[in-house]
């Protein structure tokens, strides 16, 4: 939890003016609550620091401030916010905090902290679709895009979700972009808050919302959350890592590491297609990505799988940019890759203008005669993939069909295979994971 105050300096824009910040909120320039006072009572407690600036004059000092009392450890939270732009309904020549001077005191004073700057808004209720649009999102972007700090831009909650293609536009411009929804006068709906909540990532959205709203929101997240996927993460990661952070890792790595996502959930694949989308518009994504899921189609039609149309569609919609690499259901490979679950798979596929990889479970392909080479002869994009899942059939599951398929098919043909089965294959010119 992180408590707000508003801080402005001591007689602001009067002959009495000091340089001393306090608890006030304009038209308030006096208070008997110092904002020393009120970090030294918020630093007995466990809670986060959050200081709306409602004057320049007011954040020198507080920083300077700040600076003091981390001598000893804050250890907390800390979000500097301040209005910088304009925003809905309000006129130009309504005064702003300067952003050049915002944001230069803090990264000389005090950087150590999460940057929210906003717009001043103002709420009509004659003007109920009135909200944050392209060039207003735009302009703070070339504002902070600079900053190395994590930024929370904070809006206005009733406006949110008309201007959600826009805002959600900002968002995806860095992983270190967040929004903070606060209530003003006009409580939010809570279907608003939903829409909001379902198409995001919710680490990314903070809610500074009052009772009885924020009760009724929270009812209804838990009732609706029943059927909704949670955001994708790494499975099997202890503690539980989240897509979006494992990607952020792989591109940040000097090794050149490629990407293979195999999507376990129908309900997932639009939203890791999403991270990798905003991921490719921030030019991070230079790496080979391929996609993996279990499909259904023609012979291999099995219910509880995403068809194979429904897969390509989304791809294409979404992020385009990956090799596809499809595989057959569990309950289709009784007898192997069969020619009829071959040949259904390559005509799915055929007028893709992406590469497409045929996977290949090693333990199966013992129990299948299809010639793969010549169904793959006149398909240029097409390849194998051959993965050896370790606990199947043990460690040697599988090594007689995977060596005549590399014999006879060397050029198609990758492998995806953990070190401890290319030991025991005793092969050095395979590609391994």
């Amino acid at each position: 939890m992180i408590l707000e105050a508003d801080v402005n300096i001591q007689g602001h824009n009067t002959l009495n003016e000091t340089n001393i910040p306090i608890m006030a909120h304009p038209p308030d320039i006096y208070s008997d609550n110092t904002l020393e006072e009120w970090l030294d009572a918020v630093l007995k407690s466990k809670k986060g620091i959050k200081l709306d600036f409602k004057s320049l004059q007011a954040l020198e000092p507080s920083l300077d401030l700040l600076r003091k009392k981390n001598e000893t450890g804050i250890n907390r939270p800390v979000w500097l916010n301040a209005d910088i732009l304009h925003g809905p309904n309000v006129p130009n020549f309504w005064p702003v905090i300067n952003a050049t001077r915002f944001f230069g005191l803090i990264q000389t004073k005090f950087p150590d902290v999460t940057i929210s700057p906003g717009w001043t808004v103002l709420y009509l209720p004659f003007y109920p679709n009135a909200t944050y649009t392209q060039a207003m999102v735009e302009k703070m972007y070339d504002h902070v895009r600079h900053l190395p700090q994590k930024i929370t831009f904070p809006v206005l909650a009733v406006m949110v979700k008309n201007g959600w293609p826009h805002l959600s536009w900002l968002l995806k411009q860095s992983s270190r972009f967040s929004l903070t929804l606060w209530q003003g006068s006009e409580n939010p709906t809570v279907n608003d808050l939903l829409f909001i909540r379902d198409n995001s990532n919710p680490q990314r959205i903070y809610y500074d919302i009052y009772e009885p709203v924020l009760s009724q929101f929270k009812e209804a997240a838990i009732i609706s959350g029943i059927d909704k996927p949670k955001f994708p993460v790494v499975e099997d990661s202890d503690p539980e890592l989240p897509l979006q952070d494992c990607l952020e890792l792989i591109l940040a790595s000097k090794n050149p590491w490629g990407i293979y996502l195999r999507v376990k959930s129908q309900t997932q694949l639009a939203v890791s297609l999403q991270l990798l989308q905003q991921a490719y518009d921030m030019g991070l994504l230079y790496h080979p990505t391929w996609l993996n899921m279990d499909i259904a189609h023609g012979i291999f039609n099995f219910q509880g799988y995403m068809t194979g149309q429904e897969f390509l569609r989304t791809i294409n919609q979404i992020f385009p940019h990956v090799t596809v690499a499809p595989s057959w259901p569990q309950e289709a490979l009784d007898q192997g890759y069969t020619l009829q679950l071959v040949k259904d798979m390559i005509k799915l596929f055929q007028g893709t203008w992406q590469d497409v990889s045929l996977q290949l479970q090693a333990v199966y392909l013992e129990r299948s005669e299809t010639r793969f080479k010549s169904l793959l002869q006149n398909q240029p994009r097409f390849s194998l993939t051959v993965e050896h899942r370790t606990g199947k059939e043990g460690l040697s599951g599988g090594n007689h069909s995977v060596t005549s398929l590399h014999k006879g098919y060397r050029e198609l043909t990758f492998y995806n295979m953990a070190n401890s089965y290319k030991n025991n294959f005793g092969s050095t010119d395979y590609a391994f994971n």
